[in-house]
């Protein structure tokens, strides 16, 4: 076993990285080495385990082979998901038998996905780093909290037209965050809005929600209710009150005009400044019910055009925009790298806590007795 211990930034993504041939690891150690990742090694999938039980939590992806003496791969994942019961922990199976029986065996002893060997480079770094990413985005929230994050995908889920929004955002966020220079905290708390911005929505009529054409006045008001009912709905959760000024205050405008409370200028959280921005470009870059998306070009003249007008933060758009503008490849995703944290996953999670806390429950009444 070995372990790369370079110091790093807090985006440095920690990898156990389990394979038996020593080529392949080596493969692993030039691929991901510092400063965005710590890579840790281990032979097989027994000694993963024992990495695993010796740094709980530590780890925030898992790139396994499945070939391998003493424990496999489908045997290590088994063991990750029902002896440790780590379900919110990403397990990427790489092998190159692409059968369909095979990547389905992978899949049902727990992994949540199959790379082929020799894997690409690029698109791999990606996937690891959206594992990585929505990883810790779950870590330290309880099952209440856990639940909203599942409940804002069924609203992002009613919307066939603007497909993975939530996910676009979260990557549209994190991107500008960086070049902020924004604080993990500032970045979490931005990839948590960007999932549960419209949880809100869930209190509004399906009717009024996927209505293509203009909205009436009663419509339109019952629509602007979604940033109130959302801050409600999550601001009893101590985990996510970072959150709670975002999700209410996403639709203010920088000259006071927007809603739900005339905010102006400074008074609109920074936060949610910064979240504003972003939102309108992925609004206006994809097809949505109520418009079609439009050329990169067209969406930078119309943000310029509504930044003059006072809507949104000047110094922050200028900033959005030279990314826009000169390195518009940040802002997109590979296809391989578009895969939303899914409900059935968050459930799994929500399952995985519920469990523990009754194990702990029964612990502790066993030695109250």
């Amino acid at each position: 076993m070995t372990t790369d211990n370079n110091s790093g930034g807090s985006r440095r993504y920690r990898i156990l990285g389990v394979d038996d041939s020593s080529t392949q690891r080596k493969v692993l150690s030039l691929s991901f080495a510092p400063p965005h990742y710590e890579l840790t090694l281990a032979e097989n999938g027994a000694e993963g385990i024992k990495l695993l039980k010796a740094k709980p939590g530590y780890f925030d992806v898992v790139l396994s082979d499945i070939e391998m003496p003493d424990m496999d791969g489908f045997a290590f994942c088994k063991e990750i998901r029902e002896t440790l019961g780590l379900h919110h922990l990403p397990v990427l199976i790489v092998s190159s038998n692409i059968s369909a029986a095979y990547i389905k065996k992978a899949l049902a002893s727990g992994a949540d996905e199959f790379v082929v060997k020799p894997f690409n480079k690029t698109e791999l770094t990606e996937r690891i780093d959206v594992a990585a990413e929505q990883k810790r985005m779950m870590d330290g929230l309880d099952e209440a909290e856990l639940v909203l994050f599942a409940l804002a995908r069924l609203v992002e889920a009613k919307d066939t037209l603007s497909g993975h929004h939530c996910d676009r955002l979260v990557h549209t966020l994190r991107v500008f965050a960086r070049t902020l220079d924004l604080n993990e905290t500032e970045t979490k708390t931005l990839a948590h809005a960007g999932i549960l911005h419209d949880i809100g929505k869930l209190a509004i009529p399906d009717t009024i929600l996927m209505k293509p054409g203009s909205l009436t006045d009663e419509e339109r008001k019952s629509i602007q209710r979604h940033t109130t009912v959302g801050a409600i709905l999550i601001g009893n959760h101590k985990g996510l009150e970072p959150v709670v000024d975002i999700v209410r205050h996403h639709h203010e405008r920088f000259n006071g005009s927007g809603y739900p409370d005339g905010l102006k200028g400074d008074e609109i959280p920074y936060l949610a400044r910064v979240f504003q921005i972003a939102d309108l470009y992925d609004a206006l870059s994809n097809d949505r019910v109520y418009n079609t998306g439009y050329d990169r070009d067209k969406v930078i003249k119309i943000m310029v055009s509504e930044t003059k007008k006072d809507y949104w933060d000047r110094e922050l758009m200028q900033t959005f925009l030279t990314i826009a503008s000169k390195e518009a490849h940040r802002l997109e995703k590979s296809a391989e790298a578009r895969v939303p944290m899914s409900i059935e996953k968050i459930n799994r999670i929500i399952d995985s806590s519920a469990a523990r806390k009754k194990r702990t429950t029964a612990v502790k009444s066993d030695e109250r007795r």
